[in-house]
């Protein structure tokens, strides 16, 4: 995933974030961010 793609699903998950704090971070965090994102949902969807 793009830096740009990362950015927009994390402003459109977390809206109450601002977009500039995750703009600063650097790509790592911006990855781990959207893989517990990911992760939490996956985990929602096997428990029905």
């Amino acid at each position: 995933m793009t830096r740009e793609a990362m950015l927009d699903f994390l402003t459109r998950v977390y809206p109450e974030v601002p977009a500039f704090a995750f703009e600063q971070m650097p790509d790592e965090q911006l990855k781990g961010h959207v893989d517990e994102w990911l992760a939490e949902d996956a985990d929602q969807l096997a428990m029905g």
